[in-house]
């Protein structure tokens, strides 16, 4: 039985495979129905992969900022200097 290569969010099953029916390799994404189906979504040379690993990049870098804000926006100045140190306050450095 082929196995999901993820599953997204909205619990819907991800195959990734590369096709080798072309000259040149291409990724295929297909959504995989209950019965072990694959109906392709998005096929994808070098170049548009490369684009999609962009894009990837720079949603995991702008979604771990949003993260570490939301997780240090509760510390207070003693605590933040505890992490971090007195760096932005030159009459604090120890």
């Amino acid at each position: 039985m082929i196995k999901p290569t993820f599953t997204d969010v909205n619990g819907i099953k991800i195959k990734c495979s590369m096709t080798t029916d072309t000259d040149q390799p291409h990724l295929l994404v297909s959504r995989m129905d209950d019965d072990g189906s694959l109906t392709p979504i998005l096929e994808m040379n070098v170049y548009d992969s490369k684009y999609m690993a962009n894009a990837c990049e720079t949603y995991l870098k702008q979604a771990t900022a949003v993260n570490m804000t939301a997780s240090m926006a509760g510390l207070s100045p003693d605590e933040m200097a505890e992490q971090f140190g007195y760096e932005g306050d030159p009459t604090n450095h120890q």
